[in-house]
């Protein structure tokens, strides 16, 4: 599709380029969120004139223009903004998300990672990336989510030894993690009982003594 006709459609349906071009739960949302406007005002304007007031309909209207006004103000921006950026080549966008999750950053890999999904929301290997990066930082069911995504994609089969290995390494990292905090609770319960028997002793030598 030539860049002309991606700023046309960015300005005719607010959000539309956001969700197309990006992968963006936010543009997919202002897509969605101005078709119901314009549903209910075509409906209160050729349907229901009878239940909904004059007013109300100006005011939806009005409402729809502002909308429309701001998303297509919006869709201009970015069709011109990738029009002078050009392509971003993601093959070295994803080479220094692993340079930098190799190094231990993991808020900078994140950030990338995530960049690379508002593209394209479909790459698997980025999402399993940040499956990967979830797990490490101790956030597992975040990583169980980006996994069952993933589940859901034809282009995934290719790497579902990967994404078997992924699972094993949460759950035995759970394992691990319940196993330190018995860990811990026992140690803990052993401290205090020794403590209660010294307690104890100290009290009972007292007692001796006085007698």
């Amino acid at each position: 599709m030539s860049d002309g006709a991606k700023i046309w459609i960015g300005c005719l349906f607010p959000g539309l380029g956001r969700a197309w071009w990006y992968g963006s739960p936010g543009g997919l949302a202002a897509s969605l969120v101005f078709v119901a406007i314009l549903n209910v005002a075509i409906v209160a304007t050729f349907g229901w004139t009878e239940w909904i007031g004059t007013s109300t309909r100006t005011c939806l209207w009005v409402i729809l223009s502002l909308f429309w006004c701001g998303g297509a103000v919006l869709g201009y921006r970015l069709g011109r903004a990738e029009d002078h950026t050009g392509p971003v080549d993601e093959t070295d966008e994803f080479a220094r998300a692993r340079c930098e999750y190799l190094q231990g950053n993991w808020y900078d890999t994140e950030e990338i990672l995530k960049r690379l999904l508002r593209r394209d929301g479909r790459d698997v290997e980025t999402r399993l990336m940040l499956a990967t990066l979830y797990r490490r930082t101790q956030r597992p069911d975040q990583s169980r989510q980006s996994l069952d995504q993933l589940d859901r994609y034809a282009a995934a089969q290719r790497w579902q030894h990967e994404i078997r290995r992924e699972r094993e390494l949460i759950e035995r990292d759970d394992v691990s993690h319940t196993e330190n905090n018995k860990s811990d609770s026992s140690d803990a319960e052993q401290i205090v009982t020794e403590n209660t028997t010294t307690v104890s002793d100290r009290r009972h030598q007292r007692s001796l003594r006085a007698a």
